[in-house]
């Protein structure tokens, strides 16, 4: 028993070893990891495609950088760096022909000032001559920029039927391999992880899981179906059940009606408990403040300050789905501290609220005032507005049920037809974390990398262009596309093609591949830790507060031994390695 007991002290001990060595591994890397959600994408299983390497004909004459005059040759609808370091104007003798934007701008311009993040923009088949002039007017440079016809480069591969839609991806960092991977989350439940072993490989790692998310350190958390959470792999200890999960899994809802915080660092985890009584939170759940509905109906604005959390009552009894909030400014009234702000919240029967809390001073002592008013009913979808076409940051909007589009604030109507939509998270922090622009001339630029200048351009026609040193892909009906993210040998995109297929781009060599599930067995076997080491002792010795489980039996002999916690041992030092 005591040379037990010490073999699970050491179990334990070498484990906190083997996670104090992931960090310093992770400290190390130099892998940038980016965040992002996918929506309305399905996986399917065809053979592997790949696109050929493009012509040479095709390409950017690249000189030294401090050369003024040079010559450029890229296809239709592509995106390259200009390469020129010296500051000046540039101005083209075909505006038709050729644009220019840069990572700064938010449109197309047929003249610019050359920064050394200018880019070109071939807009139209044919030749132009560019004129290069300092602040001054004087000449500085000349060449020319010939557009050529795309038709050698797209890869248009055929539409395949859907076979499950993609409702979540989730990126990580892998701490062992040094690598970026990412959790695909499918509306059947099934859970893929793609290339988590730097393998590039999509293999099953989970079932019925309602929602993944990575938290700090990269520990991810996962909700399942019945409501129970899984923490970097293990299963929390918990008596209740999670009802709703917040967008990023750090808070939820528990079955006892009290809202939750999962906190993650260096040597674990924790679940604080913020306050109870709660019946419904939002999806978008913050701790400092949000829009709560109480165990009795009522719906109330939750906020936190230095006294703890309190509670203003709205006069409204609905139940909170998505919020967006506007102005939050804390204020002093009567030695208190209230809350002054505006939110815009949807509830569970398809209706859109706004809730002012404010000051009013009108009166001989000033007091609090809550008004509420009903901006529309029977919406479809409410979120931030998108577009491909003009500056839309942060516009909250909706969708009613005919398809139309309005803004929330003034009541603008936008344009589905012209490539507007209604999206869960703002326009400039669902593509990269660098530069995301709408330009007048159509389309969505994402530069993927602002190293090599990796650009993708996502234009009108739902075609999606890139261009990387003198290499260029294309790949048509793409619905999203995604940062750039190291998988081990290469740097790739991830893209959504608009029959909810998923692929990856290669930004050196320009293949395309489809990704499909490298297997569909069930996923690696259950994650045992320490905690399902002490509790298996505590049976096998007869501890008062022991539960005997049915994974205890890990011999199938129908009793739980000593063999069995030597079995444990074995498997959780199995999972280590």
């Amino acid at each position: 028993m005591e040379q037990l007991k010490t073999e699970a002290v050491l179990l334990i001990n070498y484990k906190r070893e083997i996670k104090m060595n992931i960090r310093k591994i992770a400290a190390l890397s130099a892998v940038l990891v980016l965040s992002a959600q996918f929506s309305n994408a399905t996986l399917y299983a065809v053979e592997n495609t790949t696109r050929e390497t493009a012509p040479e004909t095709v390409s950017v004459q690249n000189e030294s950088d401090d050369s003024i005059s040079k010559d450029y040759e890229l296809p239709v609808g592509c995106i390259v760096p200009l390469n020129i370091i010296t500051k000046g104007t540039i101005t083209v003798s075909d505006p038709d022909k050729v644009l220019f934007t840069s990572v700064v701008n938010s449109k197309f311009y047929d003249d610019c000032i050359v920064s050394v993040n200018t880019l070109i923009y071939g807009a139209a088949v044919g030749e132009t001559e560019y004129q290069l002039t300092d602040d001054k007017g004087n000449f500085l440079g000349k060449g020319t920029i010939n557009i050529v016809s795309d038709t050698d480069i797209l890869n248009d591969e055929p539409l395949i039927k859907d076979h499950a839609r993609i409702v979540q991806t989730d990126y990580a960092a892998s701490t062992v391999t040094g690598t970026n991977y990412t959790y695909i989350l499918y509306d059947d439940g099934s859970l893929y992880a793609y290339n988590k072993n730097g393998d590039g490989r999509l293999t099953l790692e989970d079932r019925d899981v309602a929602a993944v998310s990575h938290t700090n350190y990269f520990r991810p958390v996962v909700y399942y179906n019945d409501g129970s959470i899984s923490i970097n792999g293990e299963k929390a200890d918990i008596d209740y059940t999670a009802v709703t999960a917040s967008k990023n899994n750090s808070a939820f809802l528990g079955s006892d009606g009290v809202v939750r915080m999962i906190s993650v660092d260096n040597e674990g985890y924790k679940i604080n408990e913020l306050f109870g009584n709660v019946k419904a939170i939002t999806k978008d759940f913050i701790s400092t403040v949000d829009i709560i509905q109480t165990i009795d109906d009522k719906t109330m604005i939750s906020y936190y300050d230095d006294a703890g959390y309190s509670f203003i009552d709205t006069g409204l009894k609905i139940t909170p789905e998505n919020i967006i909030i506007k102005d939050i400014v804390k204020a002093s009234l009567d030695d208190r501290t209230v809350l002054k702000g505006i939110f815009y919240v949807s509830d569970s029967e398809n209706n859109l609220y706004e809730i002012i809390s404010d000051i009013d001073t009108s009166a001989e002592s000033e007091q609090l005032v809550v008004k509420t008013r009903l901006i529309a009913s029977d919406i479809q979808k409410f979120g931030y507005l998108h577009q491909k076409s003009g500056s839309t940051t942060n516009i909250p909007a909706y969708t009613d049920k005919d398809g139309n589009i309005t803004g929330v604030e003034d009541g603008t109507q936008y344009d589905s037809s012209a490539g507007a939509f209604v999206s869960d998270t703002p326009q400039y922090n669902n593509i990269t974390p660098y530069y995301t622009a709408n330009a007048s001339a159509g389309g969505l630029i994402a530069i993927q990398d602002m190293k090599n200048f990796c650009v993708s351009y996502l234009g009108d026609d739902d075609t999606l262009r890139f261009s990387y040193e003198n290499t260029f892909g294309a790949l048509t009906n793409v619905e999203m596309t995604d940062s750039i993210f190291f998988d081990g040998k290469d740097y790739k995109i991830l893209i959504i093609r608009k029959d909810d297929t998923l692929w990856t781009y290669n930004v050196k060599t320009g293949d395309f591949k489809m990704l499909q599930p490298e297997n569909e067995t069930e996923p690696a076997g259950t994650k045992y830790g320490a905690k399902d080491m002490v509790s298996m002792m505590q049976y096998i010795f007869g501890a008062e507060n022991a539960v005997k489980e049915d994974w205890m039996d890990f011999d199938g002999n129908g009793k739980v031994n000593i063999i069995d916690l030597l079995l444990l041992k074995k498997e959780i030092l199995r999972s280590l390695q």
